[in-house]
């Protein structure tokens, strides 16, 4: 665990790093290649612990204790990361965008999502070996948490909503719109019927029709039983 002094300093050379960048005249734009980070500066140092780490959780084989050991890790990061968001530079940042694929692996969805209103503002690429651009591997894995943790439930309608103007796979974004629609079945068919019928016009194969159908019936008996706004003579 971080001491109270080395968190305050990871957090300075991540402020430090992006004054010499400005005095550099380096573009706060997305970079998705880089420039290599100067000797010694705040990246550098962050980058190098990152590999030490990683290196050291391919070593555990177990999912679990591996998530385990991210958790003891982020500490040691999130003051340098807080920074960078701080200092919004926009630079292309590894250290950033793998402290959010951490926070997913740990169940820390807020985090999670707030380092991806970052990185997809700023256009930040993604590690090698990830396929999707950042907005789609958002949604789509909090969906696939949202699933089985209702406790995910909020954090992916934020995500459909900071994506609303991203271009993704209709899939994905079909595939959300179940799990939130599924989600508000019983407590609110209306807005049930409206997310479950969006689902079905990304992807009219996203296994949406029954629980639309239960929802539309729902609704139905709901206005019925206790109509709105009713006159008064």
């Amino acid at each position: 665990m971080a001491t109270p002094a080395q968190i305050a300093r990871a957090r300075s050379l991540a402020l430090a790093d992006a004054a010499r960048a400005h005095a550099a005249g380096s573009p706060a734009g997305p970079a998705p290649a880089g420039p290599a980070p100067a000797a010694g500066s705040g990246l550098d140092r962050m980058l190098a612990q990152l590999k030490r780490d990683r290196d050291q959780l391919r070593g555990i084989q177990s999912m679990v204790a591996r998530a385990e050991a991210k958790r003891e890790l982020m500490p040691d990061y999130m003051p340098y990361v807080d920074g960078v968001l701080e200092a919004d530079t926009g630079r292309q940042d590894p250290v950033v965008v793998h402290m959010m694929i951490w926070a997913l692996d740990v169940g820390d969805h807020a985090t999670m999502l707030r380092l991806a209103g970052y990185v997809i503002r700023h256009g930040l690429a993604m590690p090698e070996g990830f396929e999707r651009p950042p907005a789609a591997w958002l949604v789509e894995e909090l969906a696939r948490v949202a699933m089985d943790d209702p406790a995910a439930l909020p954090h992916l309608d934020d995500a459909l909503r900071l994506t609303s103007d991203m271009d993704m796979h209709d899939p994905i974004r079909a595939k959300a719109l179940r799990v939130l629609g599924e989600a508000v079945l019983g407590t609110d068919p209306a807005l049930a019927v409206e997310r479950l019928e969006r689902a079905l016009a990304y992807d009219p194969k996203v296994g949406a029709r029954k629980a639309l159908d239960a929802a539309r019936k729902a609704a139905a008996q709901a206005a019925e039983s206790d109509p709105e706004d009713a006159e008064t003579p």
